[in-house]
């Protein structure tokens, strides 16, 4: 597990516990495209992730785990796990009670990679539910 690809992945999540934004996207091609499901993020630059990102840096304390992954010479599969506090409210996903509440999930990102070596597309799946029922906005 310790590939190039792989070593993308775990600089963008080196970038997120370090609460460094540009380091947590600079893995990505300027013209990516990237989807996460749960949000249903559909981004196109890496500018676009950059924004995306951005506020859950300042409603979350977030720490990334790289759990597992496999590579090829333009593809990777990664399992990760995000765990934190949360820090305020963030409107219309969780309310001010959920602050000082604990989260711990799991999630899987599948990327090709350009010639660069950067993130050119890249697919994230978790479970938003998970999160919502461990921060109180859903019944667990």
């Amino acid at each position: 597990m310790n590939g190039p690809r792989i070593a993308a992945f775990q600089r963008i999540y080196d970038g997120i516990n370090a609460d460094d934004l540009d380091a947590a996207v600079a893995s990505y091609a300027p013209d990516v495209h990237y989807e996460e499901t749960s949000l249903y993020w559909d981004l196109h630059s890496r500018q676009e992730v950059r924004d995306n990102f951005g506020p859950w840096f300042s409603y979350a304390a977030l720490c990334a785990e790289l759990v597992d992954g496999i590579e090829t010479e333009h593809r990777a599969a990664v399992q990760w796990r995000f765990s934190g506090e949360i820090r305020a409210a963030l409107p219309g996903v969780w309310p001010a009670e959920a602050v000082g509440r604990q989260f711990s999930f799991l999630g899987t990102t599948m990327a090709t990679f350009n010639e660069e070596g950067l993130i050119s597309h890249a697919v994230e799946v978790w479970n938003l539910a998970e999160l919502l029922k461990q921060v109180g906005s859903l019944p667990a």
